[in-house]
């Protein structure tokens, strides 16, 4: 014997943080602002733009590629949800 059980089907939702903005941060590394975390060596920072191009914000985050490592725990992080 089997018994069906039929009923709405749920949806699926994510958490969500945001809009995410760089204004309200200083200029400078992002290492412990605003539950950003960056513990590595890594080239990172929040940087004036001067609004350029014309779409873009001040500051926005900035990430080079000049330090590289085998690691992740140590990379540049957003908060987490």
């Amino acid at each position: 014997m089997t018994l069906a059980i039929a009923g709405p089907a749920a949806v699926a939702q994510a958490d969500t943080v945001g809009p995410t903005t760089f204004e309200t941060l200083s200029v400078g590394s992002v290492n412990g602002q605003d539950g950003w975390t960056s513990t590595g060596g890594f080239d990172q920072s929040v940087a004036a733009t001067g609004r350029y191009p014309s779409n873009f914000d001040a500051q926005s985050l900035r990430i080079s590629n000049a330090v590289t490592s085998g690691t992740f725990g140590d990379q540049t992080f957003a908060p987490p949800v």
